[in-house]
């Protein structure tokens, strides 16, 4: 009987500060994941339901679809460095912002082409660029600076959050495709972008420091082992420069690992609905599809 309102005290203490107010980080958090939400929903998992469209319009063949998205991958892994570098120099605020406006404005560019190489160009080196630079990684920076305790629901979050808009986004781009033309997805996944990355970023923090805060809006307190009381030191995060990273065994093997499993997810969201469609199924059907299948990534990104 007296259970639900300790369990409900404790739930509801998650979310505030040691002074009761409602902690900004899981703000950031909220918005964060709206921006992944759209941003991994139609450049990471709704790309597949352009690859026959793209095809078809600008007449090139099913390797040079491929070319295209495997060069902004590369085009990602190059830039990925430079990215981590701006966003400890500048936040990840102004990435997101410069970066979201790139991706949005590149994708309604791109109903203007007329060319593969024009739509090579624009996608490569101002979509992708935007993409790289806008979401992902200064996101996770963001929750990696706002948490530490949390740390691992809030990345769970963020991972939810792009299947929830691969979830949506596939089938209403599909729609809007078949329906309008590929043009027309790509005018509205540009606006899309714009309409929700820019608003939701302005209000997102560089870290708690700055608002005079500490991470997960509480300190962390060691305890002793003997009597489990806190002691006087308080737990701090630790934190490795690049050089002091790339010297440690796990950093590569993270690396190697995280690469393998880009290189078989990527290559087979790139050509989901191409392969469902040759075995005879209909594009607004594999389109739900893939729609299902992020759905069912949803019980892997909770941790």
């Amino acid at each position: 009987m007296h259970e639900h309102p300790d369990f409900f005290r404790k739930f509801t203490g998650l979310f505030r500060t040691s002074g009761g107010k409602i902690f900004y980080g899981w703000w950031v958090l909220a918005l964060s994941a709206s921006i992944s939400a759209v941003g991994t929903g139609i450049l990471y998992h709704s790309f597949t339901v352009f690859f026959l469209p793209l095809k078809r319009d600008l007449g090139v063949s099913s390797a040079a679809i491929s070319l295209l998205y495997g060069a902004a991958r590369l085009e990602g892994g190059i830039e990925g460095p430079v990215v981590g570098y701006l966003i400890d120099r500048f936040g990840p605020r102004k990435l997101i912002l410069i970066g979201a406006s790139l991706c949005g404005v590149g994708l309604i560019l791109l109903a203007t082409v007329q060319s593969f190489w024009t739509f090579f160009l624009i996608y490569v080196f101002v979509v992708s660029l935007g993409s790289n630079a806008g979401f992902f990684h200064p996101i996770s920076t963001a929750v990696n600076k706002w948490f530490i305790r949390h740390r691992g629901l809030g990345f769970s979050v963020i991972s939810s959050s792009g299947s929830v808009g691969g979830m949506i986004m596939a089938p209403l781009l599909s729609f809007i495709i078949l329906n309008y033309g590929w043009r027309m997805g790509a005018v509205f996944a540009g606006c899309l972008v714009l309409a929700i990355s820019i608003p939701a970023a302005i209000p997102i923090r560089r870290d708690p420091e700055s608002m005079g805060l500490h991470p997960d809006g509480k300190p962390l307190v060691k305890t002793t082992a003997e009597t489990g009381a806190p002691s006087e030191s308080i737990l701090q995060d630790v934190h490795f420069t690049v050089r002091e990273a790339m010297r440690t065994y796990q950093f590569w093997l993270l690396t190697a690992g995280l690469s393998l499993r880009l290189l078989v997810t990527v290559a087979l969201n790139t050509h989901f609905v191409p392969l469902l469609v040759w075995k005879g199924m209909g594009e607004a059907a594999s389109a739900y599809l893939v729609s299902l299948f992020a759905f069912l990534s949803l019980p892997l990104s909770i941790g």
